[in-house]
């Protein structure tokens, strides 16, 4: 995992427990400051501090790859990404680990601050907080990631469309 801006400033961790055992895990990334923790099937695994862009400025996310290069791409699958819009607590990430298969996140923030990505029928769809908050998900629920304006992104890049094809108004963060 890498965080922070490009080659200047970024910190590398590595998970000290093991992923590639053929199990789905539960992973989450908290960046707090400038502290860097990862999570593995709801336990704080690795952490550290190191200097990093402030995160209210243009930065670039990305998941799957290392994204200032290109490379280190992963090998194996992604689903059922959320992002929050603020740092979780460890008793949040346990909390959510604990719920995961039955999508109740009510004992989290109310409602929670972020958009669930979530795998329906082979696509990957982001719906907002808001939907997703103690309810289950139905496809005519959700939205899909757009191209338009270069996709989702941070400070009014990108925009989100109905399942339908209803332009809707932008994601804002």
């Amino acid at each position: 995992m890498l965080y922070g801006n490009g080659a200047y400033q970024f910190k590398a961790l590595t998970t000290a427990g093991t992923v590639n055992d053929d199990k789905w895990h539960h992973i989450v990334f908290i960046r707090q400051g400038a502290k860097g923790t990862i999570y593995l099937d709801g336990t704080m695994d690795v952490s550290a501090t190191g200097p990093v862009k402030d995160l209210k400025s243009s930065i670039a996310v990305g998941m799957g790859a290392d994204i200032r290069d290109r490379n280190e791409y992963l090998t194996g699958q992604i689903d059922e990404v959320a992002i929050w819009s603020r740092a979780l607590s460890q008793k949040e990430v346990k909390t959510i680990f604990n719920t995961l298969n039955s999508r109740n996140i009510t004992t989290v923030s109310t409602p929670p601050q972020c958009f669930w990505m979530e795998n329906i029928s082979g696509q990957f769809n982001w719906i907002p907080a808001n939907i997703v908050y103690n309810k289950e998900l139905t496809k005519q629920e959700c939205f899909e990631l757009d191209s338009c304006d270069g996709g989702l992104g941070k400070s009014g890049g990108g925009c989100y469309m109905w399942a339908n094809s209803i332009k809707a108004k932008r994601i804002a963060w």
